[in-house]
Formats: C-alpha cells, structure tokens, sequence
C-alpha cells in the first residue's frame, strides 16, 4: 500500500461528549485508472471504526465516483457473512494526506456517512 505522509495531525471539535468519531474524506479514482492531471475527488462524511478491518464505502459513493468493482471478498459483520464488491480507490483524509490505491469493500453504513474509516488507514498513523 503506497501513501502520501506528511506527517500533519488533525483535530475535530465536537459539542459535548461524542461516542462516534465522524470527519469529513474526499474519495477518487485510483491515479493509475484515472491518469488525467485534473483529477477529481469527491467529497464524504466518514465515520471512524477501530474494530472494523477494511475501510467501507457505500454504494452513493460507487455511483458519484464512477467506481468498478475489482473482485469481491466475504464481509463478515453483525449481520453475519456475504459476498460484496471490492474497488481501488485514492482517500484523503482531513489532514489532506492521500492514501492511494486502497482496497475497500461496498457496505451499508448508518446515518449520513458514506465511508467507514477502517483499521487498514487506521494503523498507518501515530
């Protein structure tokens, strides 16, 4: 997995106590799919999940960026097991650092978020 670090921390002010982490994300298509110089980045809310492995987008983001599924794995999750769609796509996080070429998978999420912020970006940081 290649990665911009630029070693930028952020911070995010809720009111009160607050027992989901949401931020917002900008998702595209991975540079090697999408080689035009004025690449476009799509603006998500995201929530923030230490106990989820892979990042998750739904299907809104699918559609707004054009994704095409690259395989599919087995989601394992409160629901039990299915098989979903994976993608490739290029995250940037609000510190503006750029995770590219991640594998996430297609996931119903709840609330207004459309990305799951999973272990895999999670663990790359300090």
């Amino acid at each position: 997995m290649k990665h911009s670090v630029f070693h930028h921390a952020f911070r995010t002010v809720f009111n009160g106590v607050t027992y989901v982490l949401v931020t917002d994300c900008s998702i595209s298509l991975p540079l090697a799919i999408n080689s035009n110089p004025t690449k476009q980045f799509f603006s998500f809310k995201a929530i923030w999940d230490t106990g989820a492995t892979r990042s998750v987008i739904t299907e809104n983001v699918v559609k707004k960026v054009s994704l095409s599924p690259t395989g599919m794995i087995n989601s394992y999750g409160v629901h039990g097991q299915q098989p979903v769609n994976t993608y490739i796509v290029d995250i940037v996080l609000p510190n503006r650092v750029c995770f590219t070429d991640i594998k996430v998978s297609e996931g119903k999420l709840l609330g207004d978020v459309d990305v799951l912020i999973g272990m895999d970006i999670i663990q790359q940081g300090d």
